[in-house]
């Protein structure tokens, strides 16, 4: 018994020490504190230091002494992947990713009976498409620009960018004191056969097939 609780508590200092390689090295965990966060990890830091000496000078103890460290630590351990994700604070709420991840965005892939939600960075100007196709009532085919991907998505498009479905942008609007979202532009209005200039962003994947938010140019 006194072999396993060593091998628990050694198992959970791993854990810890792992995350504050990851959180330095990696990517950076946040507790959505904003700047607080230098304080998440100031307690992060100290906590495995001082288990890391507990378990070093209690090596040779009781199996009761290991009993107690393995579930303090873990109550420790508990609390911080906790505090990273579902206790998450308001400047960075959980999304479902225990590192940071700026300017998330979340790709939606439906391909076929595959369906996915993809979370990648994607900020303001990144992977900002200008390009121009022929509108046949469904999508925009026979595409000609510049249309980047993120290489995140890759795996999961169909060919080459000849074909592309589109969706409107919206803007924010208010009238008589409320705040209500409208289209830029309808889908209808567009005439079959027409080629259309169009400035957008990737949204979603559909049967291997990119979808695209865009506005009119």
């Amino acid at each position: 018994m006194d072999a396993f609780w060593k091998f628990v508590n050694g198992f959970i200092l791993f854990f810890l020490i792992l995350l504050c390689f990851l959180g330095t090295f990696y990517r950076h965990i946040s507790f959505g504190w904003g700047l607080g966060d230098i304080l998440g990890y100031l307690i992060l830091y100290g906590g495995t230091f001082v288990h890391l000496i507990a378990t070093i000078l209690s090596y040779k103890k009781g199996k009761h002494l290991h009993l107690v460290l393995s579930l303090g630590s873990f109550a420790f351990l508990s609390w911080v992947v906790l505090s990273a994700t579902i206790w998450r604070g308001p400047e960075y709420r959980w999304n479902g990713s225990l590192f940071y991840l700026p300017c998330p965005t979340n790709i939606e892939i439906r391909n076929g009976e595959y369906q996915k939600g993809l979370l990648i960075k994607m900020c303001t100007g990144d992977y900002t498409a200008q390009f121009e196709g022929e509108w046949n009532g469904s999508l925009m085919i026979n595409v000609k620009g510049e249309i980047e991907i993120p290489k995140e998505v890759d795996k999961y498009l169909a060919g080459k960018l000849e074909r592309v479905f589109i969706k409107p942008q919206t803007r924010s609007l208010i009238r008589q004191g409320e705040l209500f979202e409208s289209n830029v532009f309808d889908l209808s209005d567009l005439e079959l056969g027409e080629r259309y200039k169009l400035e957008g962003k990737l949204s979603g994947i559909r049967d291997g097939i990119p979808i695209m938010e865009v506005r009119l140019k």
